[in-house]
């Protein structure tokens, strides 16, 4: 029953998470509001292992959330993991 909904996650996390929200409630309006980690160096990922390895991880979900089945049976994160994106 809701009109609107304000989603608040990680900047690197917001693609995928509208991509969900819009499956799972697609009348709704989204204003996404993103926050970003102080600890994250996401201007110079690539010389950050950890940091590279995060937001691929994420990319591959989002890649399996936006163009993959709509099956509840696969999950993005498990796809990430048999590629062995952890």
């Amino acid at each position: 029953g809701f009109a609107s909904l304000i989603v608040v996650t990680s900047a690197y996390h917001m693609p995928r998470s509208m991509a969900e929200l819009d499956k799972a409630a697609p009348g709704v309006r989204k204003i996404a509001w993103p926050v970003r980690r102080s600890d994250l160096a996401i201007e110079t990922w690539f010389l950050h292992p950890a940091t590279a390895k995060l937001l691929l991880h994420e990319y591959v979900k989002y890649i399996v959330t936006r163009f993959g089945p709509s099956s509840t049976t696969i999950r993005p994160t498990e796809v990430a993991a048999m590629i062995g994106v952890r």
